[in-house]
């Protein structure tokens, strides 16, 4: 919209590793000129993939066990073995295999390195800077961070699990949370492609085949399956009243959009005709969901501000305690 009304100078680049493209192309092409697509396939070398079913232990246990067969087969090659890269659905499934892992680890001078968001930069380029030569084999446990967005030098064999923590909305809380669920199949392709990177690799599952021939072909939207209150605030910002005719490349389902109307007026930051108050503007200037905007605004106005900080921290965190 920028684009077509003021900086018709403006070049959109889109980017993804799984993306559907014709879709967005025809949506992005103005004046009857089309987006092109550029398509950058890498260089990939084989990869063998291998299903590694069972749910009678815990994913921990399951993962462990499957990490330990892999560090005891002997390579296909004389190459290197190289190092696991393992995903994991959460933070929690991270500790746990790590904890399983210990004493295998120490035996064989392995290692083990978690890599998910919530750690500072310093951890995670630790799991993913190159090992030295001659340096000790690695074991990264990952969510699905490291699914598209890096790459791990070195990883010659992927475990996947099959699972990850996808946000969702949660209508008890108001607020959105991650929710376990299966990957789609251009996941699964993602993850086992992170073994084939610099040599030839393989990719055990953690389910069967038949299994992932009823995973969906890809994810779910993320508009279709999250909260849109922080969405819609910021059009009524930019000047859109109506949500409903804003020009979406997937329009949300109607009544998420409603949802979200109710709430900011609830809120006190839009009024009748959606046009912002002065206290949707304090919430916009606030990088937090409308709702702990809002409680943030009436802490402070109350005298209430560190009690306020710390009650939408403790809302807004996955995890408030550390595990031992």
């Amino acid at each position: 919209e920028i684009q077509q009304s003021v900086r018709p100078d403006l070049l959109l680049i889109v980017m993804s590793a799984t993306l559907e493209a014709e879709g967005i192309a025809a949506f992005l092409s103005r004046n009857g000129v089309a987006a092109p697509i550029v398509r950058a396939s890498g260089r990939t070398f084989p990869i063998d993939i291998s299903y590694v079913p069972g749910r009678d232990q815990p994913l921990a246990e399951r993962m462990a066990r499957a990490i330990i067969r892999a560090c005891d087969e002997p390579s296909s090659d004389s190459s290197p073995p190289g190092d696991i890269l393992a995903f994991l659905p959460g933070v929690e499934e991270i500790r746990r295999t790590a904890r399983r892992l210990d004493d295998f680890a120490q035996h064989q001078d392995l290692l083990v390195l978690p890599l998910h968001g919530s750690l500072t930069l310093e951890e995670q380029n630790a799991a993913i800077q190159p090992s030295a030569p001659g340096g000790r084999r690695r074991v990264v446990l990952a969510t699905n961070i490291a699914e598209t967005s890096l790459t791990i030098d070195g990883v010659r064999t992927v475990i996947d699990s099959g699972l990850a923590r996808i946000a969702g909305y949660d209508p008890q809380r108001g607020l959105d949370r991650l929710e376990l669920r299966r990957i789609s199949k251009a996941s699964a392709t993602q993850r086992a492609g992170r073994a084939g990177r610099t040599a030839p690799g393989r990719c055990i599952r953690l389910y069967s085949a038949r299994e992932e021939r009823f995973f969906p072909d890809f994810e779910l939207p993320e508009i279709r399956r999250v909260d849109l209150c922080s969405t819609v605030l910021m059009l009524h910002e930019w000047g859109n009243a109506d949500a409903w005719r804003f020009g979406w490349f997937e329009a949300p389902a109607e009544a998420s959009l409603a949802a979200a109307e109710r709430l900011l007026a609830m809120l006190g930051a839009v009024e009748a005709g959606g046009r912002l108050t002065e206290t949707g503007r304090r919430m916009l200037a606030l990088p937090t969901h409308p709702r702990l905007a809002r409680l943030l605004i009436a802490a402070a106005d109350h005298g209430l501000m560190h009690e306020g900080a710390t009650i939408a921290a403790l809302l807004s965190e996955k995890d408030i305690v550390q595990m031992a």
